[in-house]
């Protein structure tokens, strides 16, 4: 009678299911936010603005900004003559340009669940390196990227500058796909080409795609395969190393055939040699490589997920539920792949890692702060700062860690005299704190207003974000439409 009343309880619960998915498939979802359109005048008084170029805080500022611009900074009062405007006082509170997230991706629905995450977070630019057509092979796949951007640029839809748009991650390389490849992508007006190339691609064959790729106009960034001899090819198509892992057997003694395995990727760590990786850091820095060690989606969370690190409760109700669902699975059977030996190799990997950022830092290498959201457990917008910790924990100082997210990603993209800094004439794209960051770096996190796009968000406004966000991954329409999306288109 037990089993016979289980099937029945079964059964009924897999009809519940499906009748909740069909009924959400058909319901519509939350509006996504759009961004305010008051275009008036904002004067800052009195506040203390954080120079991320020479790491020092000029104090008791006024700030005048026009049309999305700063159009004044003066130590002196600023006389305004207009018919309305918005008045800040800062006193006690300090100015840094807006935040960069240099290594996100994006599914169809981050324009309602991500963006404005981001925007809570002072993170107003990212760098987008994977949409939702970018593991695939599709062709006629269409990602909603660009009209998002549209969207964005019109003050249609709340979220970030995205300075990039990547359909597509190449995992295997054919030669004679390689050019038709890269003429799809044009088509797409894909910005990048993302190579995740296995580690036993050649010298050769990496240093083709480079150059075809260069001919076609699409710059390259991404993983780094181990086995080819870095050093000795031309990078100038190359714009950036993805993850801190990149290194290991680039800095290492050993000529061992690498592969990403725990022991292997151990073996190469602890034959770490210092004279070996300056050389390789220097390469990169005259061959204009930037670096995105994304610690906190690499190395890191290995870390997190062999000793049962992972499920941040206070941030989990910001992820949609089948996201969620999705990384609570992986959590689980990667933490059973992990013995004690294994959990002790993650360690060294992590201090190498950070040891290697370092490295790249004190050899003028372009840093970047990155965090690989949407993997598992990080947290669009809230990861950040980890890994501006993480960065912290490697021996930066915080204005280096402080640019790394601010000027240096500005650079990246050739749009410092625009982006990237607080000075006139530049883009408003601005975060008030609480706190100096360059004494505390936690002082990063405590956000007392955003502005963008000309707009002031106040504190209770990012709040209302947020809440929006953990509401809207509540609703049955959005998490059966995650679910018919993932598994059925």
């Amino acid at each position: 009678m037990l089993l016979k009343a289980l099937k029945y309880v079964f059964i009924f619960s897999l009809v519940l299911i499906c009748a909740l998915l069909v009924f959400g498939a058909f319901t519509s979802i939350p509006a996504p936010l759009k961004q305010k359109s008051e275009n008036l005048p904002i004067y800052i008084s009195d506040i203390s603005i954080v120079d991320v170029l020479n790491g020092e805080i000029k104090h008791l500022r006024n700030v005048l900004i026009l049309n999305g611009e700063i159009a004044d900074i003066s130590p002196n009062p600023i006389t305004i003559n207009f018919p309305e405007s918005i008045t800040i006082n800062g006193k006690n509170k300090y100015l840094i340009p807006s935040l960069w997230d240099m290594h996100i991706h994006t599914i169809k629905r981050s324009d309602l669940l991500h963006y404005p995450l981001y925007i809570v977070n002072g993170i107003l630019n990212v760098r987008d390196l994977g949409n939702t057509c970018s593991w695939g092979v599709d062709q006629n796949c269409s990602a909603p990227n660009s009209e998002w951007q549209r969207l964005i640029e019109n003050k249609e839809l709340l979220g970030p500058k995205s300075w990039s748009k990547v359909s597509f991650h190449m995992e295997e390389l054919t030669e004679s796909d390689v050019k038709p490849t890269l003429n799809w992508l044009n088509n797409l007006n894909d910005s990048l080409l993302k190579l995740q190339l296995s580690h036993d691609t050649t010298s050769q064959q990496f240093q083709s795609v480079l150059v075809q790729a260069e001919k076609a106009a699409l710059p390259v960034v991404g993983h780094l395969p181990a086995n080819i001899n870095l050093t000795d090819l031309n990078l100038s198509n190359l714009k950036s190393i993805e993850h801190d892992r990149a290194f290991y057997a680039h800095c290492s003694e050993l000529e061992d055939v690498f592969e990403e395995r725990i022991s292997t990727m151990t073996r190469f760590a602890s034959s770490y040699n210092e004279t070996e990786c300056r050389s390789v850091m220097a390469f990169l820095h005259e061959e204009g490589v930037a670096y995105t060690p994304t610690h906190i989606a690499s190395s890191m969370q290995d870390v997190n997920l062999s000793n049962h690190l992972y499920g941040n409760a206070e941030h989990n109700k910001y992820i949609d539920h089948t996201t969620l669902t999705l990384w609570k699975a992986y959590a689980w059977l990667a933490e059973k792949g992990f013995d004690d030996k294994d959990k002790q190799d993650l360690i060294t990997l992590k201090n190498t890692s950070l040891q290697l950022s370092k490295l790249a830092q004190d050899n003028n290498v372009l840093l970047l702060a990155g965090t690989d959201a949407l993997d598992a457990f990080i947290y669009p917008g809230f990861s950040l700062y980890e890994e501006l910790q993480m960065l912290s924990k490697a021996g930066l100082s915080n204005s280096e860690v402080i640019r790394s997210a601010t000027i240096n990603p500005a650079r990246y993209f050739k749009v410092e005299e625009k982006w990237g800094s607080v000075a006139k004439g530049k883009k408003a794209d601005l975060v008030i704190l609480n706190g100096n960051p360059l004494i505390d770096l936690s002082a990063i996190q405590e956000i007392n207003s955003v502005i963008f796009n000309g707009e002031l968000y106040s504190q209770n406004e990012l709040n209302e974000m947020k809440l929006y966000v953990e509401n809207t991954t509540k609703t049955i329409s959005v998490t059966a439409k995650r679910v018919w999306e993932l598994f059925f288109n």
